[in-house]
C-alpha cells in the first residue's frame, strides 16, 4: 500500500512539473471609436517626453491588478472591469 502511494505521488509530481508554463496572451476582441470627450478633460491630459498629449484607451477586462506595458503614460482603474490607459 505504501509503495503504491509513493509511485502515485512520483507520477503525479512528474506530470505536474513536466507541463510547460505558458504565459497568457491578450488579444483585441473589438476596437470601437466613440465620440467621447473624456480624454479632453484637464485631469486626463498627460504629456509624453516630447511634450505631446497622449491618447486614452479604455480597456475592459475581467481581471484584477492589471499592469499594462508599452508606451503607457498612466493607468487608472475607473470601474471594476474598466481600466483607463493613457498612452503616448
Amino acid at each position: 500500500m505504501k509503495t503504491h502511494r509513493i509511485i502515485f505521488l512520483f507520477l503525479l509530481s512528474t506530470f505536474i512539473f513536466s507541463m510547460p508554463v505558458v504565459a497568457q496572451k491578450m488579444t483585441v476582441e473589438s476596437l470601437v471609436s466613440t465620440i467621447d470627450q473624456t480624454a479632453n478633460l484637464s485631469e486626463n491630459l498627460h504629456k509624453d517626453n516630447n511634450g505631446q498629449y497622449g491618447g486614452l484607451v479604455k480597456v475592459y477586462i475581467a481581471s484584477r491588478d492589471v499592469d499594462f506595458e508599452g508606451w503607457v503614460l498612466e493607468q487608472k482603474k475607473h470601474k471594476p472591469s474598466e481600466y483607463w490607459v493613457f498612452m503616448a
